[in-house]
């Protein structure tokens, strides 16, 4: 008896050493530390990145079995950066303890500084804040630099294959123009000379317009043919570009239209503004640039309100200058 006691102490015990080596296998130790619910962010890629490069980041959340979970998933949360894609990994940790990875693949069309906001995650009853990420993006060259300057993207340029024949038809078709327009010139200077308007007396009647007034007739003029549906997203944006560097140049007296975005609003940081908020403009010269280079497509209502805002900071302009004037 006293033998088949002991037979059957070392069989349980046997059974109980196997369990906890089994219970270790499968929930190691590795999370015995982590506090639940809780919630951390961190980067999946080394820096520096380049413009268009997707970037990863990984959201990474401990819970309890049955506790809810609620976490940003909609693209305006994270403007400027453009959300590619959300992809979720879930793994049991312990008993009813899970951890959850969410990544996030984002990336930026121009080159800066840009911050990944603190997200906010609901577990269960409980809020949690992550903190914030700053990610750089710079330009395509020098990659290689430990101090690179920060610079505008510039369009790819495509090397095409142009056959023979066609830069010789090409040379021939230009040959031809410019005899049509010499024997035109003959032409011209040959043909008896009518009278200006200076000799006959006749002074032509001149209408002019000030800059201020010219801007916002542009404007009424690019609101009208949206609403017709005349105008492209891409077409709008480059005449909505051009109207605000003309503004620029005209209350900054710089040469905005020949800058990039980048290069007017450091223009801009030294420069007092008065009542002008030109973090408005800037936002809105980016956005165009996203259009142009990047093909981005804003939603009607936006396009509605950067010219509602434009038109909002032009008039209040000409209300100071009036005042002032008055």
């Amino acid at each position: 008896m006293k033998l088949h006691a002991k037979l059957t102490l070392i069989i349980h015990l046997s059974t109980l050493l196997t369990m906890m080596l089994i219970a270790h296998n499968i929930y190691p130790d590795e999370y015995s530390e982590t506090i639940y619910p809780s919630a951390g962010i961190s980067l999946l890629i080394s820096q520096p990145l380049t413009p268009g490069e997707p970037v990863d980041v990984g959201l990474t959340i401990f819970f309890r079995k049955g506790e809810k979970l609620l976490y940003p998933k909609a693209k305006d949360t994270f403007y400027p950066l453009k959300l590619i894609e959300i992809r979720e990994k879930t793994r049991k940790t312990g008993k009813g303890r899970y951890k959850k990875l969410i990544i996030y693949t984002l990336t930026s069309y121009r080159p800066g500084r840009y911050t990944f906001p603190s997200l906010e995650i609901k577990v269960g009853n409980d809020t949690i804040k992550t903190k914030e990420l700053v990610i750089d993006f710079l330009s395509v060259l020098p990659r290689d630099n430990p101090n690179p300057e920060l610079k505008d993207i510039m369009p790819i340029e495509r090397v095409r294959f142009i056959p023979y024949l066609l830069i010789t038809i090409v040379i021939l078709g230009i040959i031809a123009v410019v005899v049509v327009l010499l024997l035109k010139k003959l032409l011209v200077l040959l043909k008896p000379r009518k009278k200006t308007d200076l000799e006959t007396k006749k002074t032509p009647e001149i209408q002019f317009i000030d800059p201020i007034s010219w801007i916002e007739n542009s404007l009424s003029s690019l609101q009208e043919r949206i609403k017709t549906d005349g105008i492209t997203t891409k077409e709008c944006y480059i005449e909505i570009s051009d109207i605000i560097r003309t503004f620029i140049q005209l209350i900054f007296s710089i040469s905005a239209r020949q800058m990039t975005t980048l290069e007017i609003q450091k223009e801009l940081i030294n420069i007092p503004h008065g009542r002008i908020d030109s973090k408005d403009l800037i936002r809105i010269l980016s956005r165009s640039d996203l259009v142009k280079f990047a093909k981005e497509e804003p939603s009607k209502n936006t396009i509605e309100k950067d010219l509602s805002t434009i038109s909002r900071i032009v008039s209040s302009y000409k209300r100071e200058i009036l005042n002032t004037v008055s």
